[in-house]
C-alpha cells in the first residue's frame, strides 16, 4: 500500500538516492550524458538534502517499506522537486505525491502551482493539468539544461451569483 507522509530526518539518504537514480536512469532519454552528469554528479549525502530542502515541505511516498519517491514544494506554490525511483515508475506514485501537494497548497489558499519541469517530466505535468508558459535554460555545473516553466490553477474562480442565491432577499 502506498503511504504519503512528511519526510523525517532518516529519509534524506533515501531521498538523495531517489534523485540520483531518477536523473541518471530516467532523464537520460531526454538529456545527454554530459547534462545528466552535471545535473547529478554523484550521490549526495543526507545532510546535503536536508540543506537543499530546508525551505520546502518535503513528503515521501513509501511503497513496500521503501521510499519510492518524494516531492518538495514551497508554500508559495512552487513544486521544486518531484522524483520517483526508476523501479517504481508508472505506478501512480508521482501522481499521488503531486495531488497530495496540490491539496496542501489548496488548504493554504494558494491559487497557482508552478514548476520548472524537466523535458522528461513535461508530459507528466501536462497530463496533470499544467500548461507550459515557456521553455527556458538553466545552468548546472557549467552545462546548459532545457526545462519548461509550467503552471496550474488550483482554485476555480468564484461563480457569479444567481437569482435566489442570497437568502436575505
Amino acid at each position: 500500500m502506498l503511504v504519503i507522509r512528511p519526510a523525517v530526518e532518516s529519509d534524506f539518504g533515501a531521498i538523495g538516492r531517489v534523485f540520483h537514480d531518477a536523473v541518471r536512469q530516467i532523464a537520460k532519454r531526454d538529456y545527454t550524458e554530459e547534462q545528466v552528469r552535471a545535473w547529478s554528479p554523484g550521490e549526495r549525502d543526507a545532510a546535503h538534502w536536508q540543506r537543499r530542502t530546508a525551505k520546502l515541505e518535503v513528503r515521501v511516498a513509501e511503497l513496500e517499506s521503501v521510499v519510492a519517491g518524494f516531492i518538495g514544494f514551497s508554500h508559495s506554490g512552487y513544486i521544486d522537486l518531484l522524483f520517483v525511483r526508476p523501479e517504481f515508475v508508472r505506478r501512480g506514485i508521482a501522481k499521488a505525491l503531486l495531488l497530495d501537494a496540490e491539496r496542501a497548497l489548496g488548504q493554504l489558499r494558494v491559487k497557482t502551482a508552478w514548476t520548472e519541469a524537466s523535458l522528461t517530466a513535461r508530459g507528466f505535468f501536462q497530463a496533470m493539468g499544467y500548461g507550459t508558459m515557456r521553455e527556458q535554460s538553466v545552468c548546472r555545473g557549467g552545462v546548459e539544461l532545457r526545462n519548461c516553466r509550467m503552471e496550474k490553477t488550483l482554485t476555480q474562480p468564484s461563480r457569479r451569483a444567481e437569482p435566489g442565491d442570497d437568502a436575505s432577499t
